[in-house]
């Protein structure tokens, strides 16, 4: 029993830290957004913006992907509503 119990804490932390991560990072890409809206940004910082927003698009999309993949594996009902209403 008490290891069930700590395997469903374990996968709600897991959930938890993947979507702060994926909230975290869309933070990111709004801020970043908003400095790349300034038309006198030096081009030099608006191609390191530029290529900062892509990776940061590219980590959502794959930490996104991590979580549907593993909660079709791991979870139960519960959880994977849970995760699907987060993302």
């Amino acid at each position: 029993m008490l290891q069930g119990e700590l395997a469903a804490e374990t996968a709600h932390l897991w959930v938890a830290d993947k979507t702060t991560r994926i909230a975290w990072y869309q933070k990111l890409i709004e801020d970043l957004d908003s400095y790349l809206a300034d038309d006198d940004l030096d081009p030099r910082l608006r191609h390191r913006y530029s290529c900062d927003v892509a990776t940061l698009h590219h980590r959502v999309a794959e930490e996104k992907c991590d979580l549907r993949s593993n909660i079709e594996i791991d979870a139960g009902p519960k959880l994977k509503s849970e995760v699907i209403g987060r993302i």
